[in-house]
């Protein structure tokens, strides 16, 4: 795995701040980190499987993709 994904994923985590709002429902469970230096934010690559280094674009993901 890139060091790049490894050092990204660790500050994503490092600002995780789980809370239980109900016995169903939790928040603050999901942290991202997006770069974007072209502004081409459909041409960012996405981690969708950590374990097993499975990256997506964005774009891939959004196929109806409204911001260009």
């Amino acid at each position: 795995m890139d060091k790049t994904w490894q050092d990204m994923y660790d500050a994503a985590k490092a600002m995780l701040n789980e809370k239980l709002i109900s016995e169903f429902v939790t928040a603050g469970g999901v942290s991202a980190a997006v770069l974007s230096k072209s502004g081409k934010y459909k041409d960012i690559d996405i981690m969708i499987d950590y374990k097993n280094n499975r990256v997506m674009k964005l774009g891939e993901l959004t196929p109806e993709w409204w911001i260009d």
